[in-house]
């Protein structure tokens, strides 16, 4: 896929919003369209690296460590900054969603439903600043870049990262986006817990 084809689709998916189809009310038996188009996507991922026969070495996973920590310092740090400047102790769970926006808004959401909105729109911009700037990243960039992903990195931003990145960093890619999304529930709890009254 080409940089102009993501944008493209992005738009008119966009566009289809805007004019009020509502694609999330097709489903069966509780599962709406959108589950069965991720669940099919993380099939064919797992297909592409079930196929590939890559073997976790001792690279992958330092340097998936290294990306794991990277993404929660960072967004620790990006939610201690928009905390001190906006003054609400919300900030830090939302950063802390790392791309999550489906949990992160919606565990939010039940302590301050402005927080909530803010969660899903900043998680969601997380992940489509990873799918629009990611292509544009070249060399060690590629892999430091994963971080921006955050959960999305082991579906969503996976196949624009294996397109533009290869195999190999798509292992990583998924490793990271696979713990991120184990940590995520534990990590926004944690930062709920300590900011509630």
């Amino acid at each position: 896929m080409k940089y102009w084809q993501v944008i493209a689709v992005f738009l008119l998916g966009t566009c289809v919003g805007l004019l009020g189809i509502d694609l999330s009310s097709i489903g069966l038996k509780g599962y709406t369209l959108l589950d069965f188009v991720l669940m099919a996507l993380i099939f064919l991922i797992g297909l592409d690296l079930g196929r590939m026969r890559l073997k976790i070495g001792h690279r992958h996973l330092k340097i998936s460590i290294v990306l794991i920590a990277s993404t929660f310092i960072g967004s620790l740090i990006g939610g201690l900054l928009c905390y001190l400047l906006l003054k609400s102790p919300y900030a830090i769970p939302v950063a802390l969603g790392s791309g999550w926006y489906s949990y992160t808004a919606a565990r939010v959401f039940r302590v301050s439903v402005r927080w909530g909105a803010i969660a899903l729109i900043a998680n969601i911009l997380r992940e489509l600043l990873c799918m629009l700037l990611y292509p544009l990243t070249k060399g060690g960039l590629r892999e430091a870049f994963i971080s921006v992903g955050g959960a999305t990195t082991m579906d969503t931003t996976l196949p624009i990262i294996r397109l533009h990145a290869g195999e190999e960093t798509s292992l990583i890619a998924f490793i990271h986006g696979f713990i991120v999304t184990l940590l995520v529930p534990v990590l926004v709890e944690a930062a709920i817990e300590l900011i509630s009254p």
